[in-house]
C-alpha cells in the first residue's frame, strides 16, 4: 500500500514524516530516502520488512556512480 503520513515533527530545518511502518511495498522502500530507511530500522518492524530495507541500503551504498 501507498505510505501514509501522519505527523511531522520539525528540527530546525530538518523534518521527519511519521509512517505507517507496515505498510510500506518494494517501490515505497526505493523512493524513500536513506535517512528516512535508517531510522525505520530503528523502530520495532516487521523481519522481512527489516530484511528489504537492508537489502535497499546496501544497494545504494554499493551502485556505481555514474561517470
Amino acid at each position: 500500500g501507498q505510505i501514509q503520513p501522519q505527523g511531522i515533527q520539525t528540527r530546525g530545518i530538518n523534518y521527519f514524516m511519521n509512517y505507517q511502518l507496515e505498510d510500506l511495498t518494494h517501490d515505497d522502500i526505493r523512493r524513500a530516502s536513506t535517512n528516512y530507511l535508517r531510522a525505520c530500522l530503528k523502530e520495532d518492524i516487521d523481519p522481512n520488512l527489516d530484511d528489504m530495507i537492508n537489502y535497499e541500503l546496501y544497494i545504494r551504498e554499493h551502485r556505481r556512480p555514474i561517470n
